[in-house]
């Protein structure tokens, strides 16, 4: 139901459930609440906790579609941390070999001016996107690739805390690897 990180739009079956480990500081748990929904949270130590509900329904034969949330916010007092995003998804392929786009708006906490304390939940003014896929090539071997494409803005004030300009524009991160499968982890 996940690539590295990012979701695809094949859901868990009820009472299915995994733990998954990125690091050792990433660490999240993901439950099939129902056949088409699931709910997940993890930490990223010592940072940010989130949560990722989701849900997903074959549509028709390789295709599914689905949607989530994610919300993550800091764990430390003074950091001020916050993002998360609304998505949908659309999923080609089987549980074996499939590829998947996910298109969500997100959502940040922004300081409101230079030398300021105080923060707002703000929504991007563009979306965000993964594209990703996974390929069996042996019984125990995937191929998985995971790719994020994103905007960011960049925010220039005068000595005065005054705005002086802001622009955006798209980023990427790629990604490519293994997983290796066991009689019950990978």
């Amino acid at each position: 139901s996940r690539y590295f990180f990012a979701p695809s739009a094949i859901p868990l079956k009820k009472g299915d459930k995994y733990y998954q480990n990125a690091l050792f500081l990433l660490n999240s748990f993901q439950a099939g609440l129902t056949d088409h929904f699931s709910l997940g949270a993890g930490i990223l130590v010592p940072f940010a906790i989130y949560i990722t509900p989701k849900i997903g329904y074959q549509v028709a034969d390789k295709v599914h579609v689905g949607g989530g949330i994610l919300f993550a916010t800091s764990l430390i007092s003074g950091l001020n941390f916050g993002v998360g995003t609304v998505y949908g998804s659309f999923t080609y392929g089987s549980k074996e070999h499939n590829m998947t786009l996910n298109a969500g708006l997100g959502a940040y906490n922004e300081n409101t001016g230079f030398g300021r304390n105080d923060y707002n939940w703000k929504f991007a003014n563009t979306p965000m996107f993964t594209v990703s896929g996974m390929t069996r090539v042996s019984k125990r071997v995937m191929l998985i690739s995971e790719n994020w494409i994103f905007s960011y803005k960049t925010v220039n004030y005068d000595g005065n805390g005054q705005l002086l300009n802001s622009t955006t524009a798209y980023t990427g991160i790629l990604s490519a690897g293994l997983r290796i499968l066991g009689e019950r982890s990978a």
